[in-house]
């Protein structure tokens, strides 16, 4: 019903209030708040909102969580949203925003929340407002007179709110030219790039080089836990390799396993369940999550679920490939520094990237301070024999010319002819970039002319969030704002 409504409104005001009825910032009844008193969970400025009105609008937001995910709202969402703060905060923000309307003389009438909704096609028959048909069409929607004026009210509120406060949002052709020029003057960088494998030194590492290293980077070495396993297998007998298990050998496989499940429990141990079943228990050696055995392999929850157990803890009834199985978790070997023998290939090679890494970085930063002193990044990059690139001409709106990666083409930006080099080089995927401003380019007049307005358009919007954002920040300082924290427990 809300959706036919929603055609037939021709109101700017009404199809923006019909809006709010299904969005998040519904405070149905907020303007009504009396003086605070025993029922109260916040006032502000001694204007309550009482229990019943907050559980309104919990209810209402809870319910829109529910029917966007189907019924059923994903576990820990609301708790991490922190949905009963978030929505006592907008019901405060919402009567912060009408005291402050209020005392701007700010005021919306009868009148005139009468004449928008008699002005909306959804109610009228023939041209004519029908009350009965407004009521029944409220009614359909499980809402009332009451609540829908009132929403209807608070978007008129807020149209007269935003006008006023649009006085402040005024652009002028100096701002409008200054904000295109930002986002459009162009520049072009000379740079080099160099890489850690310009500076890689062939093997073998001296023992005195790489014994410190591997010493204080034991913790990256650390073997894979290991498990050692016992368990069940229940599979289908008449199971066809590389075919999915028909439903009712499934749910045969399943009964013999749900019944073998109750006797381990019974029993009081898998290998005393076995041995009054006569049933062969299999066994794994030690292995780890990423090699596992065959049996188990290309199942990585089943895995995760296998590691996520303790020594001598046993699994629920587990879905496996044909079938079902319970797990016993026997032995476990944890995570161990291994002796540096053993890894020595790895740390042999670490080490020589991490040697490559730090010379690549000197000879950058050597060749920026060389530049700066030269006045010439030119001369500085042949002291090296460097290869300097150049960049073709790039803006802020269009970063993606220069053929530099994003990070690096926005600190180029700051880059100026009064200030063309950077404070440091600059790193980016393991390549460090000496950079250097070369040229500038003014921005086409031709496009500022025909970009003005458009531009203007969005950077009053832009003008209007921010002076409103700052008016409810001022209200919200100054106001004296209570809340019941025992409630929100």
């Amino acid at each position: 019903m809300l959706d036919f409504m929603r055609r037939k409104a021709q109101s700017t005001y009404i199809q923006a209030a019909i809006l709010m009825i299904v969005l998040v910032f519904v405070f149905w009844g907020v303007g009504q708040s009396q003086k605070g008193g025993p029922n109260a969970i916040a006032t502000v400025n001694e204007q309550s909102i009482s229990a019943q009105q907050y559980q309104r609008v919990y209810s209402q937001t809870l319910g829109r969580y529910q029917e966007k995910f189907g019924g059923a709202i994903p576990a820990g969402l609301i708790e991490s949203l922190n949905l009963k703060q978030q929505v006592l905060n907008q019901m405060i923000q919402e009567l912060v925003m009408q005291q402050g309307a209020k005392e701007a003389g700010l005021i919306v009438g009868s009148d005139e929340v009468r004449k928008v909704i008699q002005g909306m096609e959804a109610f009228r028959e023939e041209g004519i407002f029908k009350l009965d048909r407004y009521k029944k069409l409220l009614a359909s929607s499980r809402m009332n007179t009451t609540d829908f004026e009132n929403n209807v009210r608070n978007d008129l509120l807020h149209s007269k709110i935003l006008a006023h406060l649009s006085r402040f949002a005024r652009i002028s052709d100096s701002e409008l030219k200054e904000r295109f020029a930002f986002d459009h003057d162009q520049l072009k960088l000379e740079y080099v790039a160099l890489t850690a494998d310009d500076f890689r030194a062939s093997g073998p590492v001296a023992e005195q080089g790489l014994v410190p290293f591997f010493a204080a980077r034991k913790q990256a070495y650390l073997t894979e836990p290991q498990v050692k396993l016992r368990y069940l297998t229940f599979l289908e007998e008449q199971a066809i390799p590389g075919r999915p298990l028909s439903e009712q050998g499934k749910d045969l496989a399943f009964q013999r396993a749900n019944k073998a499940y109750e006797g381990i429990i019974q029993a009081g141990s898998l290998d005393k369940y076995a041995t009054s079943a006569a049933t062969q228990v299999q066994t794994t050696d030690y292995f780890t999550q990423t090699n596992p055995p065959k049996a188990l392999a290309e199942q990585p929850v089943l895995l995760k679920t296998i590691f996520g157990l303790k020594k001598g803890e046993l699994s629920s009834l587990l879905e496996i490939k044909g079938g079902y199985a319970i797990f016993f978790l026997d032995e476990v070997k944890d995570p161990q520094v291994p002796p540096l023998a053993e890894v020595r290939a790895r740390v042999e090679k670490d080490f020589l990237d991490d040697q490559a890494q730090t010379r690549a970085k000197e000879a950058a930063s050597g060749m920026l301070a060389q530049a700066k002193k030269e006045g010439s990044l030119a001369v500085a990059a042949e002291k090296s024999k460097s290869h300097v690139l150049t960049t073709s001409f790039f803006s802020r709106s269009q970063q993606e010319t220069s053929d530099l990666p994003g990070p690096l083409a926005a600190q180029g930006l700051k880059l100026s002819a009064a200030s063309p080099y950077p404070a440091e080089i600059i790193e980016n995927g393991g390549t460090f970039y000496v950079l250097h401003f070369k040229e500038s380019a003014p921005a086409s007049e031709e496009v500022f002319a025909s970009q003005k307005e458009a531009l203007r358009k969005m950077l009053i919007q832009e003008k209007q969030q921010q002076v409103m954002s700052d008016w409810l920040a001022y209200l919200q300082g100054r106001a004296k704002i209570t809340t019941d924290k025992k409630f929100m427990e």
